[in-house]
């Protein structure tokens, strides 16, 4: 029989530690995404020339620096023009500009722009704004699945990321809210309860399957 200390064992311990972190994983994702993210859409929301679109969000953690969003060209390579995004709230404001030829069809963009320090729980409002001959379109949501924000003007949301720098601070700062966001989305959602206690559950019986599997192999 191997020891505790032998190949055997440290597979356990291996088995755990992956169980253990799958579910952290289960809480983490579906307590929150870490920073807000609506990627799913239904349309395309066509932009010609002057069109804006703005979506409003909550950020949750420090130093904002960046958006990125769904955007499609009517299979237009490199199409005329400039896209503007601005970036409002926390008394902040940030203005990135991209031409035209950066943006792909059916393809995630990413406007970066200075970190907005002291940014979690604070609102923002996220403006685009196309200027060019040829239209471009952005990918939306019109059933709005996105609980802290939508589109101003019109019912849904934006296909949209953000993110920040990736420092310690930024990940502590995420990891801190999840128990608090946790409760919030159980409370506005009994349903998402029951789901996540049932992929717990799932998470806890693989774990025991593979100890008592482990356990056979060693007694073999």
């Amino acid at each position: 029989m191997a020891g505790a200390g032998g190949p055997s064992g440290h597979r356990r311990v291996r088995g755990l530690l992956a169980a253990l972190a799958a579910v952290a994983a289960t809480l983490a994702g579906c307590a929150t995404a870490g920073e807000p993210q609506q990627p799913g859409f239904t349309e395309a929301l066509r932009l010609d020339d002057g069109d804006e679109v703005t979506q409003t969000f909550v950020a949750r953690g420090e130093r904002l620096s960046r958006l990125e969003v769904l955007t499609a060209t009517y299979r237009v390579e490199d199409p005329d023009g400039r896209l503007t995004l601005v970036v409002q709230g926390a008394g902040h404001k940030r203005t990135v500009r991209t031409a035209g030829d950066d943006i792909e069809d059916t393809a995630w963009l990413t406007l970066a722009f200075d970190p907005i320090d002291d940014a979690a729980g604070e609102t923002f409002a996220a403006t685009l704004t196309w200027a060019g001959s040829d239209p471009i379109a952005v990918f939306v949501h019109e059933h709005d699945p996105y609980p802290d924000g939508s589109l101003e003007g019109r019912r849904g949301d934006l296909a949209f990321r953000v993110g920040h720098p990736p420092t310690v601070s930024a990940t502590w700062s995420t990891v801190s809210r999840i128990p608090g966001e946790f409760v919030r989305r159980l409370a506005a959602d009994p349903v998402f309860g029951v789901a996540w206690l049932v992929a717990v559950g799932l998470a806890a019986a693989a774990l025991g399957g593979s100890v008592i599997r482990s356990r056979r192999r060693d007694a073999a």
